[in-house]
């Protein structure tokens, strides 16, 4: 995240007493990490992009385009591990109205035409559903809870978000990154593709 002035970013410098915070349940002093409001994108018309910013998209454009055939080979893949004597989940299709199913077929023919899905007459299947975005948009969903329920859970620990907050202390520029449709940013093992995924 480019920001001009390091000053909004203070209460996130001192994100490590978030936990005590908590720990003393003091309201006010928890607040201080969501202080910073970015503006609304209905609100007065955004500042020029900075030029520094622009030459590196311009210099970086193959890394900042978005993916169109299936995901290049990557060290790491995801795999699903099925509990002993799981059984074929059988979802049953969700009610959709016109418009849902009007975006649910440009979407599939969108995702069948980059190769990232493919037909199948595989048992496992899970239902789709649509959630509306803020801006109005459908978000295509796949119900895969009863898939879920039947996977060997990863066990591996998280780490801890307040000493996450407290290496944030002293820092001036923070950097996001949002993989956009990340679902489809990471390849699923060869074997469990008859999942259904």
């Amino acid at each position: 995240m480019y920001g001009r002035d390091p000053s909004h970013f203070d209460c996130l410098s001192r994100g490590f007493r978030c936990a005590d915070a908590i720990a003393r349940n003091d309201v006010e002093e928890m607040g201080l990490v969501f202080l910073h409001a970015l503006p609304s994108p209905d609100g007065p018309a955004a500042l020029p992009p900075d030029p520094r910013i622009s030459h590196l998209l311009d210099e970086y454009r193959d890394v900042f385009e978005a993916p169109t055939g299936t995901v290049s080979d990557r060290p790491i893949r995801h795999g699903i591990t099925l509990e002993a004597g799981a059984v074929p989940p059988r979802g049953c299709i969700y009610r959709m109205s016109e418009e849902e199913l009007e975006v649910l077929r440009a979407q599939l023919d969108d995702l069948l035409n980059k190769g990232w899905i493919r037909p199948s007459c595989l048992p496992y299947r899970a239902p789709v559903l649509f959630v509306r975005k803020k801006n109005k948009d459908l978000r295509l969903c796949i119900d895969y809870r009863k898939l879920n329920a039947q996977t060997v859970k990863n066990a591996g620990p998280l780490p801890r978000i307040d000493d996450l907050l407290e290496r944030l202390g002293g820092a001036t520029y923070f950097s996001k990154l949002d993989l956009k449709s990340g679902y489809h940013q990471i390849e699923i093992q060869p074997q469990d593709r008859y999942l259904g995924l």
